[in-house]
């Protein structure tokens, strides 16, 4: 199961694998992928046609496949 904090955006579009926790002010497109385990930690952007691999923590502030 994901967990999504409830100030975060993410596009009914996007693809969330199990266990992925998205935190508070995140926003996330409708062509992202996040594998099993993904973290994204407060204030993180993930858009554009990306995938992030499982397991992986991304840290506050940043900007992943942006355009």
């Amino acid at each position: 199961m994901s967990s999504v904090h409830p100030s975060a955006v993410v596009d009914p579009r996007a693809k969330l694998a199990e266990g992925v926790e998205i935190g508070p002010h995140c926003s996330v497109g409708p062509d992202v992928e996040l594998g099993e385990n993904v973290v994204l930690q407060a204030h993180v952007v993930v858009q554009g046609h990306t995938g992030v691999g499982a397991g992986t923590r991304i840290f506050p502030f940043a900007a992943i496949g942006a355009w």
